[in-house]
């Protein structure tokens, strides 16, 4: 059949800005061709500089291992709205900036702020980030739960660890997860000096630190302030120090 001389003919496709770019960011990806999943994971992350192991299993499990696949759909969820958010807002812990002694057990306290469009579900969790998880199959990454809380509002996080044995100085880094392990939000970065002098246990012990108290946040609920995490275990088992 002829076609109408006054019917239009449908305008090509033109991508535009956004579109381009996500192009040229999957083109690499399309070439690589392995069957190693440690090494799809490795790759996966060469995406961008707070791309964890568990985020790359997590989009590379859900597209059958298929690098192209799970680097598009890791950034269409990432364009969606409705994407869970954290700001770290101050580091509270009792005895901040003091020093610690070799192997002691101390809480650290930072308050956070739900700053994105949805509300953070049950389940969502804290946890530390650790340079070997993705190698380590022993050691469990331990969770340290947080309230679900809705837009702007802000909640005071406890978590537990114990200090290294050796005295020095040292990082431990933080950072917030969905339930299904994909990391949001500000890292938090906490420097500790570890030396046989150090004060910050018993400066917690004396103000009520280190026992059970709670956490008061907006919404009228509460957080236990020595966490709740998985398993009963304590973040004393897991390999911490950079």
């Amino acid at each position: 059949m002829d076609q109408d001389d006054n019917e239009e003919t449908p305008a090509a496709y033109e991508p535009d800005s956004v579109d381009m770019d996500l192009m040229r960011l999957l083109a690499p990806f399309s070439s690589m061709v392995t069957t190693d999943k440690d090494e799809l994971i490795r790759q996966f992350q060469t995406i961008g500089a707070n791309m964890n192991a568990e985020t790359a299993s997590f989009f590379l499990e859900m597209s059958n291992w298929n690098l192209q696949a799970a680097v598009g759909c890791y950034f269409d969820t990432l364009g969606q709205p409705g994407m869970p958010s954290m700001k770290f807002l101050n580091d509270v812990t009792v005895g901040k900036g003091e020093k610690v002694t070799p192997n002691t057990k101390i809480h650290l306290k930072f308050q956070v702020q739900n700053n994105g469009d949805a509300a953070w579900v049950n389940g969502t969790y804290m946890s530390l980030k650790t340079a070997n998880l993705a190698q380590s199959t022993s050691v469990p990454n331990e969770k340290f739960f947080v309230p679900s809380i809705s837009c702007n509002e802000t909640v005071i996080v406890a978590v537990q660890m114990l200090s290294p044995a050796v005295e020095g100085l040292y990082v431990t880094n933080w950072a917030m997860y969905t339930p299904n392990g994909f990391e949001f939000g500000d890292n938090i970065s906490i420097s500790l000096y570890v030396c046989d002098t150090g004060t910050m246990a018993a400066t917690q012990a004396t103000s009520g630190g280190l026992t059970a108290g709670i956490c008061p946040i907006e919404d009228g609920g509460t957080i236990e302030d020595d966490g709740t995490f998985e398993g009963g275990g304590t973040i004393e088992d897991v390999d911490m120090w950079d």
